[in-house]
């Protein structure tokens, strides 16, 4: 049985002309507004990548819940005024990191409370007037080991530091937990696939706000809509047998079985690829973007028909990086993507020498277009083969024999 009823003060106000039930939950609903309630958070991830790629991955909902992985979370307590994009305190939570645990769900620690201020309207009820932002990217990047990208320098192939390098503010002139108002995500490209890092901010809706929350009257969770803020790319070959146009990868496009493509190299460039840059974790815009220029080489692991190691082009298109791996960059306008493939043609002949016939060819291809944030691409790469022909023409005896004139000798004189 409920027993509500013995409060005075407030609820005593609330008795005449009210029911018991009407007074029960109308008491419950004013105990909640000085109830201290955990700050809980869920996410959501739309336009999923489907697999993960290199150390951080290409995140989708799943790889966001691994343990080493998780998201970071900004919070502004600014009272009862409104956010600010420039001033407000990272004062709540600074890079937060929330992990996903089965029986619980997103947890982190230590938990904070919604603060519990709150004002009297005339009619009696009351309501909560201080307020949280929040802002959120993933995957989580820190300094307790989980994720080795930040500040770190140190990957496979890498020159220098790839993925997420650090968080400031717009002009970098204040870093860490010294930020104010929005915060930016620094970040860089890698070259080589296996390396890449995904990067993810949270979107404001409609339905689920981020900015100026109130203490809600129930637990209910603080959901981020994560969105992804790169463009991915990735690369697929097959062989055009005999110039045939062909366009059904399952149709017959057969090579003799004397001949093979192996493929030697790859690479790409882009003249406005993004290599670097800052992203807005409010507004998800990219500031700062350092284009890679045509001397930034992306150079793919050779991995046709997934098998590491296996360089034979086969005749249906095929990845050639790194099972499940793409390139991540940032999308910084119309980019030129100028693609180099190095292969070599062999043909099995015994007559030959050593056995065999080859020829090796360089070519050199462009491709234009507008990357997009949150969009895939895969460039196709179709390696035309047009076998040798040979022909005769046999030019028939002449009926008549031409006159070539006379031949004179030397004249005899003895």
């Amino acid at each position: 049985m409920k027993k509500y009823l013995f409060v005075a003060g407030f609820a005593g106000a609330l008795l005449a002309g009210c029911s018991s039930s009407d007074v029960e939950t109308t008491y419950e609903k004013e105990v909640l507004q000085y109830r201290d309630i955990p700050v809980e958070f869920s996410s959501f991830l739309g336009n999923t990548a489907d697999t993960r790629a290199g150390d951080a991955g290409s995140i989708d909902l799943a790889a966001l819940k691994t343990a080493a992985k998780g998201f970071g979370v900004f919070a502004y307590y600014h009272d009862n005024s409104s956010y600010s994009s420039t001033t407000s305190e990272v004062n709540f939570m600074y890079n937060e990191k929330v992990t996903f645990d089965t029986s619980k769900g997103w947890t982190y620690s230590p938990i904070k409370y919604w603060p519990n201020e709150f004002q009297t309207s005339g009619d009696g009820y009351s309501t909560n007037i201080d307020k949280l932002s929040f802002l959120a990217y993933a995957p989580w990047e820190g300094t307790d080991g989980a994720n080795t990208h930040l500040n770190a320098g140190t990957k496979t192939g890498e020159a220098g530091e790839v993925g997420i390098l650090g968080f400031g503010n717009s002009d970098w002139s204040k870093t860490d937990n010294t930020v104010a108002g929005d915060v930016y995500v620094k970040y860089q490209t890698a070259k080589n696939p296996a390396n890449s890092v995904d990067l993810l901010y949270a979107k404001e809706t409609a339905t689920d706000k981020l900015i100026d929350l109130t203490k809600p009257t129930t637990e209910s969770k603080v959901k981020f809509n994560f969105a992804h803020a790169l463009s991915r790319l990735e690369l697929a070959i097959r062989y055009e047998n005999d110039d045939n146009n062909n366009t059904n990868a399952n149709s017959t496009n057969d090579m003799a079985s004397e001949t093979t493509i192996t493929l030697n190299s790859l690479t790409i460039t882009g003249d406005k690829l993004g290599k670097d840059g800052m992203l807005n974790l409010r507004t998800g815009a990219w500031s700062s973007v350092s284009n890679a220029g045509t001397g930034y080489v992306l150079n793919a692991s050779i991995n046709i028909g997934g098998t590491v190691g296996n360089k034979i082009v086969p005749k249906t298109y095929s990845s050639v990086m790194g099972d499940d791996d793409y390139f991540m960059f940032i999308p910084n306008g119309e980019t030129t993507f100028t693609v180099t493939a190095n292969y070599t043609v062999t043909t099995t002949d015994t007559a030959l020498k050593n056995g065999k016939s080859e020829i090796t060819n360089n070519i050199v291809n462009t491709v234009k277009f507008t990357p997009a944030a949150g969009n895939a691409y895969k460039l196709k790469l179709a390696i035309g083969m047009v076998s040798v022909k040979l022909d005769a023409d046999v030019t028939a005896w002449p009926t008549t024999p031409t006159d070539a004139g006379p031949v004179w000798l030397p004249i005899n004189t003895k």
